[in-house]
């Protein structure tokens, strides 16, 4: 399967985010250099750990 990866980790990085700014906890204890680094297998990894619908990021 093919995933848009560089929409996933932007969506990641955003959802990290607002993690920080808002308060709450999940993707604000992921640094965002680590999403900024990580490798397509990772940034799936960690869209499945926060429960991201990985089908809005598939290529047809």
């Amino acid at each position: 399967m093919d995933y848009d990866f560089d929409k996933l980790r932007y969506d990641l990085k955003e959802e990290c985010l607002g993690a920080m700014f808002g308060g709450g906890f999940g993707l604000a204890i992921v640094d965002l250099t680590d999403i900024e680094s990580a490798s397509d297998e990772e940034l799936l990894k960690y869209a499945k750990r926060f429960g991201f619908d990985l089908r809005r990021y598939q290529i047809r």
